[in-house]
């Protein structure tokens, strides 16, 4: 939501090739010194001056007349316009801005500069008295032909209006002098008013104004931290091509997905090559590196030991066992199962009992009947009782 405050909105419009030097003294040196006036006076101002507020974006869309018209009109009254030596870039207009805004219609082939001082002032001059015209001395000099005969038009229509219009400054630091000097309406020092037109107003949230420059922005890294407009008009607002980079973006998250990933699987496998199990080689028991429980179609171990032990000579508990894998937590854990296994095998040798030579058959005697001996139950055999 916004809020009530005292409001002093400004808008600036040149061109941009030829208003360097201006636009930065405007923005070090005069507008800082109007801030901190209307600060003492309990009045918020700002500046808005769109070679910020223009994204490429925007202009790729072609939406850069749009934005500026929509700003002169939250800017209304206070407008400032800076005629040099350039007419400008022509935008094109499209029906839909001239469904909004119906006045264009027949202005195909105005610059983006005349179109904003008619929007700003001249098509509204009832509602203009806070607005601001300066020339430079000897200016359309850098125009030829149509260009310079409508920039001198454009300045013959501004004078004709009867709106403040000064000419002739020579040195942008003059220009920044003479704004300061009209903006601030000397009645005594104590007295000054900053152009006595500051008016109770809704402030926009701030997602739906353009972005303006902060104070320490504006005052001290406008020249070394921000790149300077150095081309012509129609370089800057000419709606670009779509920029290749932007595919550049999806390939490197994708390369970098893949490399943490490929990191993921490169430390999962270096954990696998820590892990063993016992288990079947052929006939023989083996030590294996890495994971009993396998992936369809890939294999997560290898044989690390084949040991001089068959699975035959194993007591059937162990056959079954080394058959199903006997986990290891580590080489030395394995090598310690296979001295069990082969233990297991030497302690049923050690059970089986000796071959009985043949003894001759006693004669049948005559003896009286006795109860026949229980015939013992077998049981299974665990570990700790070896059925060899």
């Amino acid at each position: 939501m916004g809020h009530q405050e005292r409001v002093i909105r400004l808008f600036v419009s040149s061109t941009f090739a030829d208003m360097r030097e201006e636009r930065e003294q405007l923005a070090k040196f005069a507008f800082p010194k109007l801030r901190k006036l209307c600060e003492e006076r309990g009045i918020v101002w700002s500046e808005v001056d769109l070679r910020w507020g223009i994204t490429d974006q925007q202009k790729a869309k072609g939406q850069v007349l749009d934005i500026c018209l929509a700003e002169i009109d939250q800017c209304r009254p206070f407008f400032l316009a800076i005629l040099g030596n350039r007419y400008g870039w022509i935008p094109e207009i499209t029906e839909d801005l001239v469904q909004r805004y119906p006045w264009l219609a027949d202005r195909q082939g105005c610059s983006l500069l005349e179109l904003e001082i008619l929007h700003g002032a001249l098509n509204h001059p009832a509602a203009a008295g806070e607005a601001l015209f300066y020339a430079r001395r000897g200016g359309a000099g850098g125009e030829q032909d149509q260009g310079a005969a409508k920039l001198a038009e454009l300045g013959g229509r501004i004078r004709e209006s009867g709106l403040r219009f000064r000419e002739g400054y020579t040195t942008a630091a003059e220009l920044a002098e003479w704004v300061v000097a009209d903006v601030v309406e000397a009645g005594g020092t104590e007295d000054a008013v900053v152009l006595g037109a500051a008016e109770e107003r809704t402030i926009p949230a701030p997602q739906t104004r353009l972005r303006e420059p902060a104070d320490d922005e504006v005052e001290d890294t406008l020249i070394t931290d921000r790149p300077l407009v150095t081309v012509d008009d129609e370089a800057r607002y000419t709606p670009l091509a779509p920029d290749k980079r932007r595919f550049i973006r999806p390939v490197i998250i994708l390369l970098v997905v893949l490399l943490i990933a490929g990191a993921g699987l490169g430390s999962a496998y270096a954990w696998t090559r820590t892990q063993y199990f016992v288990g079947v080689s052929g006939d023989q028991v083996a030590i294996y590196q890495g994971l009993s429980d396998g992936v369809p179609g890939v294999r997560l171990s290898r044989v690390f030991e084949v040991q001089p032990l068959a699975v035959a000579d194993l007591p059937p508990y162990y056959q079954e066992q080394v058959r199903g894998n006997i986990e290891a937590p580590n080489l030395e854990s394995a090598r310690a199962t296979i001295v069990e296994l082969m233990a297991a095998v030497k302690s049923c040798a050690n059970q089986k009992p000796p071959k009985e030579s043949p003894t001759p058959t006693p004669k049948p005697t005559s003896t009286r009947a006795t109860s026949p001996t229980p015939t013992p139950t077998s049981t299974s055999a665990g570990p700790g009782e070896l059925d060899c």
